[in-house]
């Protein structure tokens, strides 16, 4: 049996020596987001589409072509100069191979190691909590080449740099692109068909158990339940406050969670098929933020706006921490232990402050543009010259 190593280091060089003799277009630019057209990659993908001078090809590769031209239409307002492929295909592998520059939030092609006339951009999707990469001992694999990586803070640039294993100065102090949708408080999406004035909580757990992509179980039990969900719920019932329970989409719960709730509402991976921008829409509207070992709270920090975590299973959770990011980010908010609590944080009762400590290891600068910083930081080094 095959080394899968050799293999890959095989179609490395393979794929180097086709790289000499395929010369990328200076003008066309790839991105790629699971899931499809989302999070830091959608956001920047449509800050450079609206700041470019020139006429640009822009590429995205996908799992679902329908859905992402639907959400492109919906979203964008035009498929003018994007071409939308299927990623696992020879035809998203030869775009890709195109394209000067790559911008990607969840890896691109394992066996692509690099080239000197292509850029690649690990725009992630967070800064980390739990151990990623080359800091999760139970990854066992090289992480995607890339040029380049962003951050939120200096403090998160030698943790970006330690997981993904490039130097520090590769690692640009930005911002997440997805974050620029939180620098203002919104109103709540019209979707949600709920009356002017409610408070908004918005719940958003990691997974405990994956169904597809890096299928694993970190937890031995599932913290979401339907006894849990339904004592909430009541709670909340005089409270004019609903609360938004979002799923990660690779949470098993998305295809077993399926009652119905007075004051929740259960947004699963499946129900817009990607249409809506969650960040934008439910985040920066949201009155307040319920979470876990989610990255999400240190993106909501920015709001200034209370976070409670919910971690019953903080004991039993095996994936493992950056320690660093405990001792000097650790969880800064209000903690809450029973469904008593979750509810009277969800409807005010309860709040805590950020220490200035904690949020100064998260963010750089709170008021910091990020699409328009990384876009400054790679002209300045070079890059994205042909199309600004």
């Amino acid at each position: 049996m095959l080394d899968k190593r050799l293999v890959v280091d095989l179609a490395s060089k393979c794929l180097t020596a086709i790289l000499a003799l395929v010369p990328p277009k200076p003008r066309q630019v790839c991105f790629i987001s699971s899931p499809d057209l989302s999070d830091n990659a959608w956001a920047f993908f449509r800050y450079l589409a609206k700041h470019a001078s020139h006429e640009v090809e822009w590429i995205w590769l996908v799992a679902n072509i329908q859905a992402s031209r639907e959400k492109l239409l919906e979203m964008h307002g035009t498929e003018r100069n994007v071409r939308i492929a299927r990623k696992r295909t020879l035809k998203g592998l030869f775009l890709f191979l195109r394209s000067k520059y790559t911008f990607h939030t969840h890896g691109h092609y394992y066996f692509f190691r690099g080239s000197k006339t292509r850029t690649i951009v690990n725009l992630w999707h967070g800064m980390p909590l739990k151990t990623i990469e080359l800091l999760d001992l139970r990854a066992r694999r090289t992480p995607f080449y890339s040029d380049y990586a962003i951050s939120t803070s200096a403090f998160f640039q030698k943790v970006i740099a330690q997981a993904f294993g490039v130097p520090d100065s590769r690692v640009l102090i930005s911002g997440l692109p997805r974050n620029d949708a939180l620098r203002v408080k919104r109103p709540i999406p019209r979707y949600l068909e709920l009356p002017e004035h409610t408070r908004v909580a918005v719940w958003m757990p990691t997974f405990r158990r994956s169904f597809f992509g890096d299928v694993r179980a970190d937890s031995k039990s599932d913290v979401i339940t339907s006894d849990l969900l339904k004592a909430v719920d009541d709670l909340l019932g005089d409270t004019h406050t609903v609360c938004i329970l979002k799923l990660h989409p690779m949470d098993h719960l998305n295809g077993y969670l399926n009652e119905t709730f007075e004051n929740i509402r259960v947004l699963r991976a499946a129900d817009d098929n990607g249409k809506h921008d969650y960040y934008e829409e439910l985040l920066a509207a949201a009155d307040c933020l319920v979470t876990d070992f989610s990255s999400v709270f240190i993106d909501f920090a920015l709001t200034r706006r209370p976070i409670g975590f919910y971690i019953p299973d903080r004991d039993r959770y095996v994936r493992g921490f950056i320690d660093d990011v405990l001792k000097n980010v650790g969880f800064p908010g209000a903690r809450l232990s029973t469904a008593v609590e979750i509810a009277n944080f969800m409807a005010g009762d309860l709040s805590t402050e950020i220490p200035a400590s904690s949020f100064e290891c998260m963010h750089a600068n709170a008021d910091m543009e990020a699409c328009k910083t990384l876009h400054t930081s790679l002209v300045q080094r070079g890059h994205l010259t042909e199309i600004v």
